[in-house]
């Protein structure tokens, strides 16, 4: 290691003394990271991501918090359907009128979220009366 060079604490390699941030403080002192730009840049992004996934998240919370009882009964039910969809527990099935591929879950009842029939779009208006 030469005197313009320094070791990452974070990947362990050696990279100029430029590759790391600098803190400058109100008193003029200068202080040299240990991390190299691109670990703190990952770093930086990783944090990001997860901030954003946890925004989402409470977004969701707040917005069920505002609907009506019934509504979040609705929500509920319909996203333990997508979950047991996406995780295999429920499988997706066809129309049981027509027989079309591209169906929905109509649920009967809230309350027991994955029992559910299986109809198209068009026959899923009908059974709603639109």
């Amino acid at each position: 290691m030469t005197a313009q060079t320094r070791i990452c604490s974070r990947c362990g390699a050696e990279h100029p003394i430029e590759a790391f941030p600098t803190n400058i403080s109100g008193d003029g002192y200068v202080s040299v990271r240990t991390w190299c730009r691109k670990c703190e840049n990952r770093r930086c992004t990783e944090k990001a991501k997860k901030n954003k996934k946890m925004r989402a998240r409470r977004q969701e919370r707040v917005r069920l918090k505002k609907l009506t009882p019934v509504g979040a009964l609705k929500e509920r039910a319909r996203q333990a359907l997508r979950n047991a969809v996406r995780g295999g527990k429920v499988q997706k099935l066809p129309c049981e009128v027509c027989g079309l591929p591209k169906s929905e879950g109509h649920h009967d009842d809230y309350n027991r979220p994955l029992d559910v029939r299986w109809l198209c779009p068009k026959h899923h208006q009908q059974v709603h009366g639109h």
